[in-house]
């Protein structure tokens, strides 16, 4: 989750702020005190306490991610004959 928009869950805002706030805890090297993590029992509560809409919501993203990356491998060799977008500006040609 530490690569994931929090926002993208569409989750309450005070979901995703948790949510972000549990994943940074999680991801902290080294990992947080005893004293740290005592600053954060509210928090770590009220996730457990929200957590079936939590797991509703990623699960609902995480499925949306698994099939846009299927109908990616589908196509798989002919994404390779698509044009790339450029950044410069071309001139018609006239003929």
């Amino acid at each position: 989750m530490q690569c994931m928009d929090h926002q993208e869950l569409k989750l309450q805002t005070q979901l995703q702020e948790v949510v972000a706030l549990i994943s940074a805890y999680l991801n902290t090297d080294p990992p947080p005190t005893p004293s740290q993590r005592a600053l954060l029992d509210e928090d770590i509560d009220y996730f457990l306490n929200h957590i079936q809409p939590i797991s509703t919501a990623l699960s609902k993203h995480l499925s949306t991610t698994l099939a846009t990356l299927t109908n990616i491998q589908a196509q798989g060799p002919l994404l390779l004959f698509l044009p790339r977008p450029t950044t410069e500006t071309r001139t018609p040609q006239t003929y």
